[in-house]
């Protein structure tokens, strides 16, 4: 049960990573002439979802592969590349099960579209997987999962520069 939560809690983080991106885009859209409503919302819902696969396909993975090691095995580098495989794989699979579902070819003029299409999404899982990792390498190891409430946490250090 502990496994389907992370893998949950990690898309809806990503689902609101991708929404706030979505609407930022959205509102961009809108500055260049697009719909107010329309811009934001699409934005909104189409990389929130987006954000929510690619998290739990991020965290699916990370079980899979990392297994029960710990988090500090864990490199924010490896982290991205698994994070990249994840995005990068999620346009491919998408648009071919979308189309063999549909009865449709793959037509050459989508290979340019998929490849784009691929690097966004793989930079955006690699940026977000980077993120969580160092993210929850930050959180005082006393807080997981300890059931303590935030008023007995040690507050943050300051970090030196």
């Amino acid at each position: 049960m502990r496994k389907v939560r992370g893998v949950l809690g990690t898309g809806a983080l990503w689902g609101v990573a991708g929404a706030l991106f979505g609407a930022l885009v959205g509102g961009l859209s809108t500055l260049l002439g697009g719909p107010l409503f329309g811009s934001l919302l699409v934005g909104g819902l189409w990389f929130g979802s987006s954000g929510f696969v690619l998290g739990s396909g991020f965290a699916v993975m990370l079980t899979v592969l990392h297994g029960r090691r710990s988090l500090d095995d864990l490199t924010p580098t490896r982290a991205a590349g698994w994070g990249a495989l994840v995005g990068a794989g999620l346009p491919l699979l998408g648009t071919v099960l979308l189309m063999v579902s549909a009865g449709l070819p793959l037509m050459p003029v989508l290979v340019p579209i998929l490849v784009v299409d691929s690097l966004f999404y793989g930079a955006l899982g690699a940026a977000l997987a980077t993120g969580t990792v160092v993210a929850a390498k930050r959180v005082p190891e006393s807080s997981v999962g300890s059931g303590a409430a935030l008023n007995e946490l040690e507050p943050p250090r300051a970090v030196d520069t």
